[in-house]
């Protein structure tokens, strides 16, 4: 479905109930350290945290996408997250699906590509309440490809 990247079952999360934002974010950077990439764990998480107060990573219609460049690293790498009740944010808004981007530091265009392929993935009610009602890893997995 989306060829600016591929999904590894092993990075997708379902939470049944609410969620501390940090946490989710945090879960889902562990399953991707957890699969053996390919740089500095604590430098590039410092970096997301960096990122992360400047405040921009909640991209509205129940998406928070957290995201860094990372230069070690040729294509995307990805974990995907899906709370139905939400992860409550400062703004008092819930997202419902967070999607933790680690991008190539050395191609700026795939981090636009991968952005755009998922909002359109989004824009999809079906496929969004599909993502919604995912029981298993294996059904989200299914859900997205």
């Amino acid at each position: 479905m989306m060829s600016a990247f591929t999904w590894k079952s092993e990075c997708l999360k379902i939470w049944r109930s609410s969620i501390a934002k940090e946490e989710a974010v945090g879960s889902l950077y562990e399953t991707i350290v957890g699969t053996g990439s390919p740089f500095d764990p604590y430098r590039v998480w410092n970096d997301l945290c960096a990122r992360e107060k400047q405040g921009r990573f909640y991209m509205g219609e129940g998406l928070l996408l957290p995201h860094v460049r990372v230069k070690e690293i040729q294509t995307p790498v990805l974990a995907f997250g899906v709370c139905a009740p939400g992860v409550a944010l400062s703004s008092g808004e819930r997202a419902q699906f967070i999607l933790l981007l680690l991008s190539p530091e050395a191609n700026p265009r795939i981090h636009l590509q991968v952005i755009q392929a998922f909002a359109n993935l989004l824009e999809n009610s079906e496929r969004k309440a599909a993502m919604l009602g995912a029981e298993t890893s294996a059904e989200l997995f299914y859900v997205l490809n």
